[in-house]
């Protein structure tokens, strides 16, 4: 069995239980994912502690993942909640989302992390990435209330990302470019999350 342990002495909030759970989960997908989990019946609790409890992000045949990729099947669920209306403070499907609690939904019923409440603290966790190194999956902020980090959407490819829009039309999660004039000038930068 794994130990929960300190991720880094210098930077306390990585040792969060919220960050922990989160980065247990991510753990869980890199080790399935590069085949070297004994046993495909694990559970993320035996990386945890037992505070992580989903199973699915353990899902492989043989020694790889079944296709989609994990980025893939994130972008699918996203992709799936298109149209669904905007709720400042939204976190479930029926009663509409916003851009936290889309990512929210999209990482708990994908890979069965809970990701934290906010895009600013979302936006703590991961590795930076370069614009031009973006990849499907990962996340991308923005400053649209005169503050940093405020919100978040999923990175798909073609310049494109998805996320809980509450300006334009629809109010509503939806796909938009990153090119286009409101996000562009609003940008703030991307990070990733997954292997």
């Amino acid at each position: 069995m794994l130990q929960s342990a300190p991720l880094c002495v210098r930077c306390r909030r990585l040792n969060q239980p919220a960050v922990r759970k989160f980065y247990a989960g991510i753990a869980l997908v890199a080790i399935a994912g590069a085949g070297l989990m004994a046993s495909p019946t694990a559970s993320a609790e035996t990386v945890s502690g037992g505070d992580f409890a989903s199973a699915e992000a353990a899902a492989f045949v043989g020694d790889q993942w079944a296709a989609p990729s994990v980025a893939e099947r994130l972008i699918d669920k996203a992709m799936g909640l298109l149209g669904t209306p905007y709720r400042y403070g939204g976190r479930r499907r029926e009663s509409g989302l916003d851009c936290s609690g889309l990512l929210h939904v999209v990482f708990l019923e994908t890979l069965g992390v809970s990701l934290p409440r906010s895009a600013a603290e979302i936006g703590k966790l991961g590795e930076p990435v370069a614009t031009e190194e973006l990849r499907p999956g990962d996340l991308v902020f923005f400053n649209t209330l005169g503050r940093s980090l405020s919100h978040v959407g999923i990175y798909i490819g073609n310049n494109e990302f998805i996320h809980a829009g509450s300006r334009g039309t629809p109010r509503a999660v939806r796909i938009n470019r990153l090119d286009q004039n409101y996000f562009s000038k609003r940008f703030e930068g991307a990070r990733r999350l997954l292997p």
